[in-house]
């Protein structure tokens, strides 16, 4: 069943993952500028991107044991921030500590976003009663 309420859900999660991918495409893509910026060696860098890895993992976690008390959506907002805090933060960084420390709320912020995104796909997939989660990615 679609209402209009389902179809702003659809699009909103749809921007929602749309965001997460073309942020982290940017990232990715600058990876060589933070480097020569900040002077990390190969190792370092890895280590940095390591981390972050590891973060959205914990992030993913967090955002799996909130959503049995909390929605999703506002899981899926409170990512969203996080990320849009600490990419600027990352991108301007003044000191390799803050780079490291913007590249760790990212990477904490992408695992809610991560995970919350795909429980928001879910739900709005549950409310069509058909398969529509391979169209959010």
């Amino acid at each position: 069943m679609r209402d209009m309420q389902t179809s702003r859900a659809r699009a909103a999660t749809a921007a929602a993952f749309l965001s997460q991918g073309m942020v982290l495409l940017s990232l990715t893509t600058r990876l060589p500028d933070f480097q020569d910026r900040w002077h990390l060696s190969d190792v370092a860098l890895s280590l940095v991107l390591l981390m972050m890895i590891l973060l959205a993992g914990a992030g993913s976690v967090v955002a799996e044991t909130l959503a049995k008390r909390r929605d999703s959506a506002l899981l899926l907002r409170t990512g969203l921030f996080v990320i849009a805090v600490s990419v600027p933060v990352l991108c301007v960084a003044p000191s390799a500590g803050v780079y490291v420390a913007g590249m760790a709320g990212y990477g904490l912020g992408l695992g809610v976003v991560d995970a919350s995104t795909n429980m928001q796909a879910v739900a709005i997939e549950h409310r069509y009663g058909r398969p529509i989660l391979p169209s959010f990615h």
